[in-house]
């Protein structure tokens, strides 16, 4: 099996620049029970910036042209301000649900992360919800968590097999780089659609000090394995590794310990292809004279990463340079966050952003796999 390309364009970037600062980033995308598809994507002046935002965007057209809607989090009474980045995904019969997390904003002087301890502004899981295939959303509210620090949310909801929201999550160092609990990846699940929440069962553990960032997971559609990858970088030291995956094969219950894939990537997606196959995308960003999203067609039929094919889907139009104003290890941050959705039709749309020329943009793009 190959993946073939079939079309690119913009879900979002500014259309007046010399006029104003806008950028767009971490997109993320579902299709709707009409057929049409709704983006986020996180929208504000600067990469950091106080009043980044998810938005929403429509596409009617199978992802050809995108419709910015209105803003729907209304934040004007808030006392402290707050930055957030959510994902959508389609749970059935209507209902939408925006998963994510948002930092809270005290000192508006203030980025996101300490470039002088890695770690970041505090922080909460939120969700929303509609229930009229996203025309009007429920005022975001918090989610728990066994984790006492700024926590990370950044992967959509998975319905599994059996009904369950599923999302992995992990944890960040606070701003002044306390770290209150060894670094690992949980399995955000609700059983009871959203009313209750547990995050006890650990999915990806590379050490106390090893990241789980931007952790995805898709469930096989013949075994029902579900999958987990992450982005794992020592927090002390900097070392870089492959991006890892654990399997459960008990519905989430436990994940087997990490496994590496081979692949030097950082931000990653998975999603089911059929039979025991997946489309793995990887930001590989530094280590390679390459830069770009990569896509693998792997099989996973034993629990082994057997790769049947390998590609560069996506490259940047500049060359990545370290930006020594971030943490280390998101320095090379120039583009990022990939993932796939797979449409009605058969067809696979990917997102992700770039920045180009300055400016922070979101591109959906589309294949076919053969």
């Amino acid at each position: 099996m190959k993946i073939i390309k079939t079309g690119e364009n913009v879900i979002y970037t500014n259309p007046t620049p010399a006029l104003k600062s806008i950028h767009s980033f971490f997109p993320g995308a579902t299709q709707l029970d009409n057929g049409d598809i709704l983006a986020t994507h996180v929208v504000g002046e600067a990469f950091e910036s106080v009043n980044g935002t998810t938005r929403l965007s429509l596409s009617r057209d199978k992802g050809e042209t995108w419709e910015l809607l209105p803003v729907f989090y209304d934040k004007s009474d808030f006392a402290v301000m707050t930055s957030d980045s959510m994902k959508p995904t389609n749970v059935g019969n209507g209902n939408v649900i925006l998963l994510g997390y948002e930092y809270l904003r005290k000192d508006e002087t203030q980025t996101i992360g300490n470039p002088k301890t890695g770690g970041v502004q505090p922080s909460d899981i939120i969700i929303s919800k509609s229930s009229d295939n996203g025309k009007t959303w429920s005022k975001p509210e918090k989610v728990p968590s066994v984790f006492k620090g700024p926590i990370e949310a950044s992967a959509p909801i998975t319905v599994l097999a059996n009904g369950d929201w599923a999302a992995p999550i992990t944890s960040f160092q606070s701003y002044d780089g306390v770290r209150y609990e060894p670094s690992c990846g949980r399995l955000l699940r609700s059983s009871d659609k959203g009313k209750t929440w547990s995050d006890d069962v650990i999915v990806m553990d590379m050490g106390e000090n090893v990241s789980a960032y931007e952790q995805r997971i898709c469930q096989l559609e013949k075994s029902g394995a579900i999958v987990n990858i992450s982005w794992c970088e020592d927090l002390i030291t900097g070392k870089s590794y492959n991006n890892q995956y654990t399997i459960s094969y008990d519905n989430g219950l436990t994940f087997s310990d990490p496994v590496d894939t081979g692949i030097f990537g950082q931000a990653s997606g998975i999603t089911a292809i059929g039979e025991n196959k997946l489309l793995a995308l990887h930001a590989m960003r530094k280590g390679t004279d390459r830069p770009g999203i990569y896509a693998y067609i792997v099989d996973l039929s034993d629990g082994k990463w057997n790769i049947e094919s390998e590609s560069v889907i996506w490259e940047p139009d500049a060359p990545i340079v370290k930006d020594t104003s971030m943490a280390a290890v998101f320095a090379f941050l120039k583009f990022g966050q990939p993932g796939a959705i797979k449409l009605s039709d058969g067809s696979i749309m990917t997102t992700h952003w770039t920045v180009e020329n300055g400016q922070g943009k979101t591109i959906a793009m589309k294949f076919d796999i053969k």
